[in-house]
């Protein structure tokens, strides 16, 4: 078909000798914890790193590990106070 055609092809799941490739990143990050078509290749899992990394977040939340000061900002009492002159007269 390639050889017949005179025009590029571009396949998925239709080996090497296609023109170009389609894959889909859904498949290929591991960003969905289910069927994996056959033509795709794994790169990654983010889906289960994800779930790591959103169940370490919630236990640090929920066991006062984060955030802390160090993840915060700090306004001057100065800026405060005139940010809450403003709100008092926008109110």
């Amino acid at each position: 078909m390639i050889r017949c055609s005179g025009r590029s092809i571009i396949g998925i799941g239709s080996g090497p000798d296609c023109d170009g490739e389609v894959q889909v990143h859904l498949d290929t990050l591991g960003l969905q914890n289910f069927h994996i078509p056959k033509h795709s290749k794994v790169y990654t899992r983010f889906h289960e790193e994800s779930i790591e990394h959103l169940t370490t977040y919630r236990n640090e939340v929920v066991g006062g590990v984060f955030p802390t000061t160090d993840y915060g900002f700090k306004i001057d009492d100065d800026e405060f106070d005139l940010f809450m002159n403003e709100v008092e007269k926008a109110s």
